[in-house]
């Protein structure tokens, strides 16, 4: 299996809430960290495309990689006696001269800005030179890293990462420092950070998230939810070792479109699944080859530990729970179940809303656990929601929360505009209209 980049490397940016639009992108990011002096050494040299600074580029390096300003579909240069190997959309294209380079990207890249930066930088970097993907969270007043992701699987990378880390940690610190001054909204970034033995540490690039990213979100409250990581290489190859089934889902997707299944069948078969669509594939290779295709340059993706459902009639459900905050105080407005239609795998198109106590007494959740469920999902959203409230004046929060026939709860998600229109969907309209009187109290944050 080939390097997983194409698949991690998706673009943060789409514009408005929790997106990055171009003011946000590469270029602009690049000249904001490069104003810090202390920064100017640890940053990959990164220029707009032209057909003058790409011949300037292939003059110095002997790789090179062409980034857009927004988004992620990459092309990769190398050089070797030479002659030019191009990858583009995994197409090998062989140019024997450097015009014909430029000419091909032109053909390739739709009018879209580019920017290029060299893939060896650094002469004392090796072979052994490991990627990772960093995580920081602002706490307070304080970034702090609360993820570190691998790219690539390598045995004696984790070692030397912790032996580094004072000085990542450091750097990755005022890198986030110096973009939350422009960007004072974002609340999580991902830096893709390179080291080797020598010590030698480079920024090849920041992604910065937002409310509405689940990534952002699991940094929060990742103990009530299922493990998740971003995807990489080493990510979906681990994932797909220890889970019978795991999901892939765009970090700021919304409504459940764009979410993917991946199950392990029999005689190590693969079933891939989005929508009611569904692929089987005899190897992990043959699944990689199909993710290539389904999924979008303009979306980062989430790996997810997939949890057994609980059913009704053989369709999975799982529970909207709404909170809001009244007087200061987290309180739980409403909870119904959502049935997902015959086929599906989530309920964002539910066939079916049903009231909690009904549902579970139809579900295939084991009879002992009934009588506590309603407290115990009462106490987990609370808790969740306070945690997502800690830094922000948010004043509504509805969370899918997934149940397994044990009993045990996961928090799926949490979204800050929640469609209440499944509340009016129910006979008895109480629960509805008392989210109708809390909302005309609360005004609802602009964010």
């Amino acid at each position: 299996m080939k390097s997983l980049a194409p698949l991690w490397l998706r673009a943060f940016y789409k514009g408005g809430e929790g997106y990055m639009s171009a003011i946000r992108g590469r270029l602009n990011q690049y000249k904001i960290l490069s104003r810090e002096p202390r920064l100017i050494s640890t940053i990959v040299p990164t220029i707009r495309l032209t057909q003058s600074s790409l011949l300037s580029m292939l003059a110095t390096y002997d790789s090179l990689v062409l980034k857009p300003v927004v988004g992620m579909q990459l092309i990769k240069i190398y050089k070797k006696n030479g002659v030019f190997t191009l990858w583009i959309n995994g197409t090998q294209h062989i140019v024997s001269n450097e015009e014909g380079i430029y000419e091909i990207i032109q053909q390739n890249i739709e009018n879209q800005n580019y920017v290029i930066q060299p893939m060896d930088t650094n002469e004392s970097f090796s072979n052994k030179t490991f990627h990772r993907l960093v995580t920081l969270q602002k706490k307070g007043e304080r970034w702090e890293i609360t993820s570190s992701t691998k790219i690539t699987k390598n045995r004696n990378e984790g070692m030397l990462y912790l032996y580094h880390y004072p000085k990542i940690q450091k750097i990755a610190q005022l890198t986030a420092e110096t973009l939350y001054v422009e960007y004072p909204n974002c609340e999580t970034i991902v830096l893709e950070m390179s080291f080797n033995q020598q010590g030698d540490i480079l920024i090849h690039d920041s992604y910065l998230h937002f409310s509405v990213s689940k990534w952002n979100q699991y940094q929060s409250i990742g103990n009530y939810m299922p493990l998740t990581d971003i995807l990489t290489l080493a990510t979906f190859r681990h994932f797909m070792l220890v889970n019978e089934t795991i999901f892939l889902k765009p970090c700021n997707g919304q409504q459940g479109k764009g979410i993917i299944k991946i199950a392990k069948s029999v005689g190590n078969n693969y079933e891939v699944q989005i929508g009611r669509t569904k692929w089987f594939k005899e190897s992990l290779a043959e699944v990689y080859l199909l993710l290539q295709k389904i999924l979008t340059f303009d979306d980062c993706y989430v790996i997810q530990q997939g949890i057994p459902l609980a059913t009704i009639d053989d369709c999975v459900l799982d529970v909207r729970v709404l909170m809001q905050k009244v007087e200061g105080i987290w309180q739980v407005a409403g909870k119904v179940v959502k049935l997902a239609g015959e086929g599906y795998f989530i309920t964002n198109a539910a066939q079916e809303i049903i009231p909690l106590e009904l549902a579970i007494n139809q579900s295939t959740i084991s009879p002992i656990y009934h009588i506590r469920l309603n407290e115990l999902l009462n106490q987990l959203c609370t808790t969740a929601a306070l945690k997502l409230d800690l830094d922000h004046a948010r004043t509504e929060i509805g969370f899918d929360v997934g149940i397994t026939n044990n009993g045990e709860l996961s928090i799926i998600e949490g979204n800050y505009r929640s469609d209440i229109s499944m509340f009016h969907q129910l006979e008895d309209k109480t629960m509805y209209k008392a989210i109708l009187n809390n909302r005309s109290v609360v005004k609802q944050p602009s964010r």
